[in-house]
C-alpha cells in the first residue's frame, strides 16, 4: 500500500539532504490527505517540521489545524512542532483552528500552549481575545463557546473599540453566534466602537439581516446614532443606495 511506496522511496533515496528534502514535502502531503500511517513513518525517519515547501506558506501543523486531524496534531506536537510559528496574514495554527471552527484542535492547541486567560500575560489575554473575535466573525459557536469557558471576556474591544459581538455582527452566518454571545454577556448590547457604532448600526450598514434580528430580538436600540448621525434606519437606506441596481434588477 502506501505506506509500502513511501518505505520504499526513503530506502532508495541516497542524497541525505535531497531525501531530508523529499520527506519533508512529503510529510505537508500526508497531512494535507490524512494518511496517519505515512506521517508517523515520516515522523520517524526524520523532517523538518517547519519545512513549508517551495509553494506553500503553511507548516505540518497549520494544514493538520486546517483540517481539523486531532490525531495528526497530537503526533507533530508529540514531536515539537512550533505552536507559535506565522504565516501571511499572522496566523497561527490556532487562528486557523478558530477560524474554521476546529474546536477539539483548537482545545489540545490551547492545552499544549498552557495559555491561561486568568493567569496570563496582557499579550497572552490579548491573543486569546483575537481568537475570540475571529470565531465570531466566521459564526464558529463552538468555539465562541470554549473560549468563554476558558475565561475569555466576551466585552473586551480590540483597538477600533470592536467587541467580539461587533465582529460576528459584521461576519459571516453569524446569527446563532451573537445570540450566543448575548446570552453569556448581555451587556455588549448597546457598546459603541471608536466611531460610535453598536452592532446593530454596523449589521444594518452589511445587511446581516439574521443578525439584525438577534439583536432587535435582544432589545437593541434602533434610533441610537453614531457619530456621525446616522442610525441603523440610515444604515439600510444607505445600503440600499449603494446597491440600488441590484435592488432594481
Amino acid at each position: 500500500g502506501l505506506v509500502a511506496e513511501v518505505q520504499q522511496l526513503l530506502r532508495e533515496a541516497h542524497d541525505p539532504e535531497l531525501s531530508r528534502e523529499m520527506r519533508s514535502d512529503a510529510l505537508l502531503s500526508a497531512v494535507s490527505n490524512g494518511h496517519i500511517e505515512v506521517v508517523e513513518l515520516l515522523l520517524s525517519a526524520g523532517v523538518d517540521l517547519e519545512h513549508r515547501g517551495a509553494n506553500m506558506q503553511s507548516t505540518a501543523l497549520m494544514i493538520a489545524s486546517l483540517q481539523g486531524s486531532v490525531a495528526i496534531v497530537q503526533l507533530l506536537l508529540d514531536c515539537g512542532a512550533d505552536l507559535q510559528a506565522t504565516r501571511f496574514p499572522n496566523q497561527t495554527a490556532m487562528t486557523i483552528a478558530a477560524e474554521k471552527g476546529n474546536v477539539e484542535v483548537l482545545d489540545l492547541l490551547l492545552e499544549r500552549s498552557g495559555l491561561d486567560y486568568n493567569n496570563g500575560t496582557e499579550e497572552n489575554k490579548s491573543f486569546l481575545e483575537l481568537l475570540l473575535r475571529r470565531a465570531a466573525y466566521y459564526g464558529r459557536v463552538e468555539v465562541v463557546r470554549l473560549l468563554a469557558a476558558r475565561s475569555v471576556a466576551l466585552d473586551r474591544p480590540d483597538l477600533k473599540g470592536l467587541t467580539a459581538l461587533t465582529w460576528a455582527a459584521m461576519g459571516v452566518n453569524a446569527g446563532e453566534t451573537t445570540a450566543l454571545l448575548l446570552q453569556l454577556c448581555p451587556g455588549v448590547l448597546e457598546h459603541m466602537s471608536h466611531l460610535g457604532e453598536t452592532a446593530l448600526i454596523v449589521a444594518a450598514r452589511d445587511y446581516k439581516v439574521e443578525v439584525v434580528r438577534v439583536l432587535l430580538q435582544h432589545g437593541a436600540f434602533v434610533i441610537h446614532q453614531n457619530n456621525d448621525g446616522d442610525t441603523a434606519l440610515h444604515k439600510v437606506c444607505q445600503y440600499y443606495w449603494r446597491n440600488r441596481t441590484l435592488v432594481i434588477q
